[in-house]
């Protein structure tokens, strides 16, 4: 990007050479200079977990901070989507730039892809900090029950065996 100096140089030039004018020179020197983000940012995001019964995702995490000062984010919003794109649920760092959250499991055409590839964390960035994305992997979680389904010990002892000849 050219710097306010050089502008204002290349303007005084112009006007010494009879081109541009004042005018032109003083609409270069009120330009505003260029702002943007200053800050690059870092986002990680964690395992989750799929349960099959209740069908969910639990434990959508991401840890967001400035990538130049180590400072943790808080306040900001972070999106979780499938890798397809599909938003799981959306979630505010708080002050350790944290952002958890969890999704009802939609059984669909897209519940595969969400299971194999995981997800995506997303920050969409502010005028301070630039835009940052981390992928996170689901864990299938088959052992979802609370308690441990009764033994089918009883059911088996009342089981007579038959046997049948001719």
């Amino acid at each position: 990007m050219l710097s306010r100096k050089l502008l204002t140089f290349a303007a005084t030039f112009v006007t010494s050479l009879g081109v541009g004018g004042t005018q032109t020179a003083s609409a270069l020197d009120h330009a505003e200079a260029p702002t943007g983000p200053s800050h690059a940012t870092r986002l990680t995001a964690t395992e989750a977990a799929a349960n099959v019964l209740p069908p969910s995702i639990q434990g959508l995490h991401a840890v967001l901070w400035d990538a130049e000062t180590n400072e943790p984010l808080r306040g900001r919003q972070i999106v979780f989507t499938n890798t397809g794109g599909r938003e799981l649920c959306r979630a505010v760092t708080d002050p350790l730039g944290e952002a958890a959250c969890s999704a009802p499991l939609a059984l669909s055409l897209s519940t595969p892809d969400t299971l194999i590839n995981g997800y995506t964390a997303s920050y969409s960035g502010d005028r301070d900090h630039l835009p940052a994305t981390a992928h996170g992997t689901i864990n299938i979680d088959v052992d979802c029950m609370s308690t441990p389904p009764p033994s089918d010990r009883a059911l088996k002892d009342d089981v007579v065996m038959v046997v049948w000849t001719r």
